[in-house]
């Protein structure tokens, strides 16, 4: 009897290790995360071109390179500030990641920090994402 609750008392505490390496190993991610989609959260919103109507269509950054085409809505921007300055769970994070992942690169640019989009920052100075940023991302993703 003894020795049943001692070793359930082993595999409790195990299960509490493990849990806890787990939610280590996500908070590592997550950080890891907010690193790379700091430049998504940099990008300025977009203005509306009019007052929002019944059916309109929000304005989005459309980028096209390489034969490959991508899109950056206010939202994705306003997903990817959340994920760096709120606690969010790991696929949420993962998700806004996946928009700064999608974004076309250029095979013929061999230097990862060469700017491939210049963009508007919030504070409305110029700043460029790099194949590195982007490269960072996928293999966050």
């Amino acid at each position: 009897m003894a020795k049943a609750a001692e070793q359930k008392t082993t595999e409790e505490a195990k299960a509490l290790e493990e849990a806890k390496a787990l939610e280590e190993a996500e908070a590592k991610m997550i950080q890891a995360i907010r690193g790379a989609i700091e430049p998504l959260a940099h990008i300025a919103l977009l203005e509306p071109t009019q007052e929002a109507v019944k059916g309109s269509v929000p304005r989005t950054y459309l980028i096209q390179r390489c034969g490959h085409r991508a899109e950056i809505t206010n939202a994705d921007i306003e997903a990817a500030r959340l994920v760096m300055t709120e606690d969010v769970p790991l696929a949420t994070a993962r998700q806004a990641l996946s928009v700064l992942a999608k974004l076309p690169t250029d095979y013929m640019v061999k230097d990862p920090r060469q700017p491939l989009y210049q963009f508007t920052g919030r504070d409305q100075k110029p700043f460029a994402v790099t194949n590195g940023d982007i490269e960072a991302a996928r293999k966050l993703c």
